[in-house]
């Protein structure tokens, strides 16, 4: 690698919310569901390596870009190949837009992540019955590991394994808004109040915009990395939502179970669920979970939200305590605010776009960004939907483990369209790059 080259992967940006939630709470539930992925069926994994009882949707296969007509494919696109999806970019999701939804008893659905890891969308014109397990919990492993645990998607990565010999030793942070720090070994967060062991909170009790957890930062005490955040997932349906018996919908914090040593199991937060419904039911032997790693010590919890005009049976075993509502907004729109960095520079250097949809895998082969020289570098911000005279903070974390955060210019223009900038340090290699606004 080249000692003079910047590889920037830039994250998903991400709105700290503190009024913002699901608005225009109506009665009647409309997914805009067109029923175009079919009703949901079980297919069994097969293959090396496949689980018994286990089906994972591969989200890569979700058609992206343009469709036949030459016109981008947003979420309300309908899925050209049954059962497959389509990724929208600008709503940051994989969307599946079922007749019906069935979750068999003794079933268990995982997914495989895509480029950018967004979070998953299931839409359905009709009832949604969960007796089965649907898993978006972040990788746990056992045992001596120098394995980059996975986040679930729509969410981040712990930081990188130290005292490996493959990757750089000393604390290393997580990634995400709530990423824990590179000084002292943290846990990451999501809906927690920051703290001495935790890292930034973000998010809004309505899981609008749909975001997952943020990863643990590396433990210098052991060769693994810190846990990766719980995934998200939406499940909206016209009618009636049903989760019973033994089903289980987990959306839990990563962990590394390194020889028992809580003291070095550097969790990722848990997750965000959102349930959608005209009737929502559960009964007590159901389980709905958004938890991080064990949590017995560390309660790095997640969100979970619960929309319906009815509500039937039991909400025991929903941890953490959902927040309840009316069913409200389900997908961003043109009028929901969006901050991002759209270029970047250093020193006078040339300026250099960033993708619109970045892809943030942490792969120099495949950085959303390429810089030749290193130093201070200019970010420039963009937000759409918020108000001028706002202050951005810019989160980068670099593949070595070190993170510094910053704050950009006010925000100038108009409600539609204002623009800041930000100035942070770059060294050689990877950094992963994020801007959040407080609203």
């Amino acid at each position: 690698m080249n000692a003079s080259k910047i590889f920037a992967s830039v994250c998903r940006s991400v709105l700290l919310v503190g009024c913002l939630g699901v608005t225009a709470a109506q009665a009647q539930v409309v997914t805009g569901s067109d029923g175009s992925d079919g009703a949901f069926v079980f297919v069994q994994d097969t293959g090396p390596g496949a689980l018994a009882n286990t089906m994972t949707i591969d989200l890569g296969l979700a058609a992206s870009g343009l469709d036949g007509m030459g016109q981008p494919i947003t979420w309300q696109t309908s899925s050209p190949v049954i059962g497959r999806g389509v990724y929208d970019p600008f709503a940051w999701g994989v969307v599946f837009k079922y007749t019906t939804v069935d979750v068999p008893a003794g079933k268990t659905v995982r997914f495989w992540g895509r480029a950018a890891n967004p979070p998953v969308v299931w839409l359905a014109q009709g009832d949604v019955t969960i007796r089965g397990v649907i898993d978006l919990s972040g990788q746990k492993v056992s045992g001596a590991s120098v394995e980059w645990l996975a986040p679930g998607p729509g969410a981040f990565h712990g930081g990188t394994p130290g005292n490996s010999g493959q990757y750089p030793t000393g604390a290393r942070c997580g990634y995400g808004p709530g990423g824990g720090g590179s000084i002292s070994r943290q846990h990451g967060a999501f809906a927690v109040s920051p703290s001495a062991s935790y890292g930034s909170a973000y998010g809004s009790a309505g899981n609008f915009p749909l975001i997952g957890g943020s990863g643990g930062s590396g433990p210098e005490c052991l060769q693994s990395s810190g846990g990766g955040g719980g995934g998200a997932i939406l499940i909206a349906c016209n009618q009636r939502l049903a989760v019973l018996g033994s089903a289980r919908i987990f959306a839990n914090g990563g962990w590394h179970a390194n020889f028992g040593n809580d003291g070095c199991e550097f969790h990722g937060s848990g997750g965000a669920i959102r349930l959608v419904a005209a009737t929502f039911v559960k009964d007590a032997t159901s389980l709905i979970n958004a938890k991080a790693g064990p949590a017995l010590v560390h309660p790095n919890d997640g969100r979970i939200r619960i929309e319906a005009s009815t509500f039937e049976g039991s909400l025991v075993n929903v941890n953490p305590t959902p927040s309840l509502d009316l069913p409200g907004i389900l997908m961003p729109n043109v009028s929901t605010p969006v901050v991002r960095v759209t270029s970047i520079r250093v020193g006078a250097g040339t300026t250099i776009s960033v993708p619109v949809d970045p892809r943030a895998d942490f792969l120099p082969t495949s950085a959303d960004v390429v810089l030749d020289s290193i130093g201070n570098a200019t970010l420039f911000l963009e937000a759409r939907n918020i108000q001028p005279g706002r202050t951005g903070f810019v989160r980068v974390g670099a593949f070595n483990g070190q993170l510094q955060t910053a704050s950009s210019t006010p925000f100038v223009g108009t409600y539609a369209l204002s623009t800041a900038t930000a100035t942070v340090t770059l060294s050689p290699g990877m950094h992963a790059m994020q801007v959040r606004v407080v609203l």
